[in-house]
């Protein structure tokens, strides 16, 4: 890892959230893009793409090695969907702000109800995530405002909260201005979530694709969707459920897609769930998995980049000055092949120059 300084990466071709810049020259001062700077180290970028660098909108972080292991592969900002004590994320958003480390925003502790699945999961869940009722949503909100949350989670299941409660929690957090995002995973609270108006709903259903009149409603509402194809393949191959299929979840998004729903790439990776799904190497798989669905390469791009970081306030995404110099170094041009995010010569957190994985396929 080399620290902050000036530099100019020269001959490359630049992301415009639309398309690539004939070969440029782009330099970065400290910690930010920069104009011209002269005398400034060269690096040639020997004709390679520059793309900002890659946003996961949903996983799950437990330690530093993951977000140490995000930047490797080119995945320089992140959005943890649940995690606890407060320590934890505490110290881990503190890790996440030093040189050549992955940027981390949480949810923290997310909302449940007495007897769901993930109580069950999660034996060590606090007490506090468990709601049985809609007049205890106002008192979660709050003590997650507290404890330095940037979204409020909530878990559609069944069992899991009632319809009353999930839409008090989304009320709530709206009132005081935090991004509300509930997880489904099935038919029956899918349309639950829906029918709460969050801001974000995370995965698709596994039991069957999503409805006309369900992708209408997501458009009417505005509603982001983070698909989550990469979990959901993982799950679908270890736990052979009836009814329950990965081809429902890659047609939901090839419906969300055609109809012009907003679609954001996240996988849900963690480091304790038997699907292995892990951090960095599939949010490349998600971008491969969004095109096979009906998106474009652009649109794939975009979806880990311009997209995610204007929705969720990371400064980063564009490549221009005075933005942070989150960037990754491509050898091939994605927008003819996405499988090329996965062809990375160099990788910049925050302008530091940080040790490149190899994922070339």
């Amino acid at each position: 890892m080399s620290h902050p300084s000036s530099l100019a990466i020269k001959n490359v071709h630049v992301f415009t959230g639309i398309d690539f810049t004939p070969l440029t020259t782009v330099f970065i001062d400290g910690e930010n893009i920069a104009t011209e700077r002269l005398g400034a180290p060269e690096m040639d970028g020997n004709g390679g793409f520059l793309i900002p660098g890659l946003i996961d909108a949903h996983l799950h972080m437990r330690s530093s090695d993951g977000l140490d292991q995000l930047a490797k592969v080119g995945v320089t900002a992140a959005i943890d969907l649940g995690c606890w004590p407060t320590s934890l994320v505490q110290a881990l958003k503190e890790y996440s702000t030093k040189p050549g480390v992955t940027q981390l925003q949480s949810a923290g502790l997310v909302a449940t109800a007495p007897n769901s699945l993930h109580e069950k999961m999660f034996p060590d869940m606090p007490k506090s995530a468990i709601l049985s009722s809609p007049s205890q949503a106002e008192r979660f909100v709050t003590e997650r405002l507290a404890e330095g949350a940037d979204y409020i989670k909530i878990i559609a299941d069944i069992p899991g909260p009632d319809q009353e409660t999930i839409n008090a929690l989304v009320k709530s957090a709206r009132v005081h201005g935090k991004l509300s995002i509930i997880h489904a995973t099935k038919s029956k609270v899918f349309d639950m979530a829906v029918k709460a108006g969050p801001d974000v709903i995370t995965h698709v259903p596994l039991d069957a694709a999503l409805s006309e009149s369900a992708i209408e409603q997501l458009l009417e509402k505005k509603i982001v969707c983070i698909p989550t194809l990469t979990m959901a393949r993982a799950l679908t191959s270890i736990r052979k459920t009836p009814g329950m299929s990965y081809e429902n979840c890659q047609e939901s998004v090839t419906r969300l897609v055609a109809a012009g729903v907003s679609v954001l790439a996240g996988t849900d990776a963690n480091d304790h769930s038997p699907a292995g799904v892990a951090f960095g190497k599939s949010l490349h798989d998600e971008l491969a998995n969004f095109v096979v669905a009906g998106m474009s390469p652009l649109a794939a791009l975009r979806s880990a980049t311009v997209e995610s970081a204007a929705y969720f306030g990371f400064d980063s995404g564009i490549i221009e000055p005075g933005r942070p110099a989150n960037l990754v170094l491509l050898g091939k041009n994605p927008l003819e092949d996405i499988k090329a995010t996965r062809d990375i010569r160099a990788v910049w957190c925050q302008g530091t120059q940080v040790a490149v994985q190899d994922l070339a396929v």
